[in-house]
């Protein structure tokens, strides 16, 4: 959803810039300490953001040998991890991000998000990522909701957004 993830852009820039930032869907990994990171599909850094990142990683290269630790195979809180220690700079959640085409079968521990319904249309209509779809006719399906014959966005989505 193009128009609702320029939006979401516009409002995090306004907030943070020219500070660094990480944003996007957030889970917490409970491991003695409280490790958030933005997850999966769903998350981004400011430019400023990703330089401190990659400015950190070309400073500590043994950083890319330690992966080993707090989950840190997975690039979405290895990414966030090297934010903040480059950072000092916490995640940004934001609110309806994304929402599942279907039950999702592990447990997140951060914030909750929907799952998707076409009668139940609130958080759809601020959410820009739909996860888990895989059929041409899932798309199809999403496609219709959000553009309609018109093929133009819901007005609805555009006053709500």
């Amino acid at each position: 959803m193009p128009e609702i993830l320029i939006k979401h852009l516009k409002k995090v820039h306004e907030i943070t810039y020219p500070l660094p930032a990480d944003f996007g869907r957030v889970d917490c990994v409970l491991d003695g300490l409280r490790n958030c990171y933005s997850l999966g599909g769903t998350y981004g850094f400011s430019k400023s953001g990703l330089k401190s990142t990659l400015e950190y990683i070309k400073q500590n290269p043994k950083l890319l040998e330690e992966t080993h630790k707090f989950r840190m195979l997975d690039e979405d809180v290895f990414t966030s991890n090297v934010f903040q220690s480059s950072t000092k700079y916490p995640v940004i959640h934001i609110p309806g991000i994304a929402v599942n085409l279907r039950t999702i079968r592990w447990k997140f521990k951060g914030p909750h998000e929907e799952v998707w319904d076409s009668r139940s249309t609130e958080n759809q209509l601020r959410a820009f990522t739909i996860h888990d779809v895989k059929d041409p006719d899932e798309i199809n399906t999403l496609e219709q909701f959000y553009y309609g014959n018109e093929n133009k966005l819901r007005e609805d989505i555009v006053k709500s957004s």
